[in-house]
C-alpha cells in the first residue's frame, strides 16, 4: 500500500514537471543494444544510406541516479544506426524525461523515471502526445533501462511512421 502511494505520488510529481517544461537537452545518437553486448562501429556510408530516426532527449532532475540514466539513454541514442540527433526545425521524436530520488536522504540508491515520447514537428508548434512509461532504477541497471527506453522508442517510432512523412 505504502509503495502504491509512492509510486501514483511520484507519478503526479513527474507528470507535472514533465508538462511545466523542460529546457532543451543536447541529445545524442544511440541504437538499442541487448544487455552486456557491446557496440559496434558502423561504417559512414552505411550510416549516410539508412534512414534513422531523429530524436531529442529532454531531463528534468537533479538526482544522480537520474542524471546518469538520461546521460546513458543519449549515448545509447548516440552509437545507434536507427536514430541520430534531430537538427533545427525538423520533425523528430521528442522524450521529455523526469527523474527523482526514490528515498530523498539516500539520493545516490535509487531513482524514479517517467518519460512522455511526443512528435515534434517544428518548435513552435505543440508536441503530439505518443506514449509514456514510468519506472525505478539503481546503478546497476542503468544501461538495460536505457536500451529499454530507446528499444520502446524504435517501436512507437515504427507504430507512428505516417507522421514523418
Amino acid at each position: 500500500m505504502y509503495r502504491e502511494l509512492l509510486v501514483a505520488i511520484f507519478t503526479v510529481i513527474c507528470f507535472g514537471t514533465l508538462f511545466a517544461g523542460i529546457p532543451n537537452a543536447q541529445a545524442q545518437e544511440v541504437s538499442p543494444q541487448r544487455p552486456g553486448s557491446t557496440p559496434r562501429a558502423v561504417p559512414e556510408a552505411q550510416k549516410e544510406s539508412s534512414p534513422r530516426i531523429p530524436v531529442i532527449v529532454e531531463h528534468a532532475g537533479s538526482d544522480p541516479i537520474g542524471i546518469r540514466l538520461a546521460f546513458a539513454l543519449k549515448e545509447t541514442f548516440g552509437k545507434s544506426t536507427l536514430f541520430r540527433l534531430a537538427v533545427g526545425e525538423e520533425k523528430k521524436i521528442t522524450l521529455r524525461m523526469a527523474t527523482k530520488a526514490e528515498f530523498t536522504d539516500r539520493p545516490g540508491l535509487a531513482s524514479g523515471w517517467a518519460v512522455i515520447w511526443l512528435f515534434t514537428e517544428q518548435s513552435d508548434v505543440l508536441g503530439f502526445y505518443l506514449e509514456s512509461d514510468l519506472g525505478f532504477t539503481g546503478r546497476e541497471d542503468l544501461g538495460d533501462v536505457a536500451v529499454s527506453v530507446a528499444s520502446r522508442t524504435e517501436e512507437i517510432a515504427k507504430r507512428f511512421s505516417y507522421l514523418f512523412e
